[in-house]
C-alpha cells in the first residue's frame, strides 16, 4: 500500500512516553504501570502475546498529513494467534492490518496473515488490499525515472487478493501452490498540477495467475528472525484466457540473520530478485521504493522489467521495548537481466524500533536515496 510513512509522529510520542518507565528488554514485570503504560495495554500493545487468547490483537491508530493525500487517519494493527492444529508449535500465526483514510477520499488497507496449520507441517498465507491513493509514474527505466519533468501524479485503485498454500517436504523445506489475482484502475491523471489524459500506458487491467512456490525456511521466527537463513523462489504465469495480457513473472529471495552473540544485536542481510517476461502490465512491473523494497525512493518512480536488489541491516536493541536499526541498500534494473549492474541506486538510513508484542515491532525510518529522503512507518521488520 503508497505511503505506508503515515501517523509516525504519534507513534513516536507513545513509544518516548512508554520506553522511559517500562524496562521490557529482556522484560522485569512491574505492577507500578503509569496512564502511557495503560493507554498502551488498553490498545494491546503490551508488550507480550498472550496465547490464553483467540486473537492477541495489538491496535494503534494516529492522525498523519502528507501533501498527496492530505490529512487523515491510520490505524495499524498486529494479532497474534494459535490455530487449532498448531497448539504445539512454537511461533504464532499473525495477521498485519494497516488502514487508512484522508480528507481527499483516499482509503485503503491490506491485511498480509500467515497461519501455522498442523504443527507447522503445513502453512497459510494470504496478501489482500483494497485501496484508492495517489500515485506516481515516471516511465519505465531508471532514465524516466532520473527525470522530475517525466513526473505524472494520478489515483490508484486495485483490488488484490493473492492466497498461498504451502506444504512441508521435509525438515524447513516447503513447496507452495496458490493464485494471484488484481484488478486496478488508473484515473485523475495531471502533470505539473494540471489535468492532462490518461497515458495509454496507464490502462486499466485485470490479471489472474497461478503461482508455484518452494521455500527454505530455517528462521527462528518468521516475523522477527534473529537466527537463520529464507531461500524463496516463486514463479506466476498469466494467461490471456484468465486476464488481459499473457505474462509471467520471477521472485526469488536469499535472506540471512546473524546473532552477534555476546555483542548484542542481530546482523540482516538480503538479496532479492524480481523478473518478468511477457505482456507485462504496468502494475506488475517491479519497483524500486517503498516500505521493503529500497527505502529512500518513491514507490513507482523507478519501475522497469527486471530488478535486483540486496539490503544489509544491524538491529540492536536498546532500553527496555526500544531498539534501533541501520542500513545499506542497492537496486539495480533493466529491461533485460543482462543489463542489471549498469546503474545502481544506493539506500542508506536510521531506524527506531518499539515492541508492541513478542517479537512484533512498530517501526519507523529515516531513510536516504539519490536526491530525496523518506520516512515510513509501518509494523514488523522490513525483511
Amino acid at each position: 500500500m503508497k505511503n505506508i510513512f503515515i501517523y509516525f509522529s504519534v507513534v513516536v510520542f507513545y513509544s518516548t512516553q512508554a520506553c522511559a518507565v517500562v524496562p521490557l528488554w529482556p522484560e522485569k514485570k512491574d505492577h507500578k504501570k503509569n496512564a502511557i503504560d495503560r493507554m498502551l495495554d488498553g490498545l494491546g500493545a503490551s508488550g507480550d502475546y498472550d496465547p490464553s487468547k483467540k486473537i492477541d490483537f495489538s491496535v494503534l491508530p494516529g492522525p498523519f498529513y502528507t501533501p498527496e493525500m492530505e490529512f487523515g487517519i491510520g490505524v495499524s494493527a498486529v494479532g497474534l494467534y494459535h490455530a487449532a492444529s498448531d497448539t504445539s508449535h512454537e511461533q504464532p500465526s499473525s495477521v498485519t492490518i494497516n488502514g487508512f483514510a484522508s480528507s481527499n477520499f483516499s482509503a485503503g488497507i491490506t491485511v498480509h496473515n500467515i497461519t501455522f496449520l498442523n504443527n507447522g507441517e503445513h502453512r497459510l498465507e494470504l496478501l489482500a488490499e483494497i485501496s484508492k491513493a495517489p500515485d506516481v509514474y515516471y516511465g519505465s527505466g531508471y532514465d524516466a525515472g532520473k527525470k522530475d519533468s517525466n513526473k505524472i501524479d494520478f489515483t490508484h485503485e486495485i483490488f488484490q487478493f493473492s492466497p498461498k498454500y504451502y506444504y512441508k517436504l521435509r525438515p524447513n523445506l516447503f513447496v507452495g501452490v496458490g493464485f494471484d489475482y488484481q484488478k486496478v484502475q488508473a484515473s485523475s491523471a495531471e502533470f505539473n498540477n494540471v489535468g492532462v489524459g490518461m497515458p495509454e500506458i496507464l490502462d486499466d487491467n485485470e490479471a489472474l495467475g497461478l503461482v508455484v512456490n518452494l521455500t527454505y525456511d530455517s528462521r527462528d521466527y518468521v516475523l522477527n528472525p534473529y537466527t537463520g537463513w529464507l531461500f524463496q523462489v516463486d514463479m506466476a504465469q498469466y494467461f490471456e484466457a484468465l486476464s488481459d495480457e499473457n505474462f509471467t513473472t520471477y521472485n526469488a529471495v536469499l535472506s540471512n540473520y546473524i546473532d552477534l552473540e555476546p555483542v548484542p544485536g542481530v546482523l540482516a542481510w538480503q538479496v532479492k530478485g524480481a523478473f518478468t517476461n511477457g505482456d507485462v502490465p504496468w502494475n506488475y512491473l517491479p519497483e524500486v521504493g517503498g516500505a521493503d523494497n529500497l527505502r529512500g525512493y518513491i514507490e513507482g518512480r523507478y519501475r522497469d522489467n527486471q530488478i535486483l536488489y540486496t539490503q544489509v541491516e544491524y538491529r540492536l536493541p536498546l532500553y527496555g521495548r526500544t531498539g534501533m536499526v541501520t542500513w545499506v541498500g542497492a537496486a539495480s534494473s533493466g529491461e533485460q537481466v543482462n543489463q542489471i549492474g549498469k546503474d545502481v541506486l544506493m539506500s542508506y538510513g536510521v531506524g527506531y524500533r518499539f515492541r508492541v508484542k513478542d517479537r512484533v515491532n512498530l517501526r519507523l525510518d529515516y531513510a536516504i536515496g539519490e536526491d530525496e529522503s523518506m520516512v515510513y512507518f509501518n509494523v514488523n521488520e522490513a525483511f
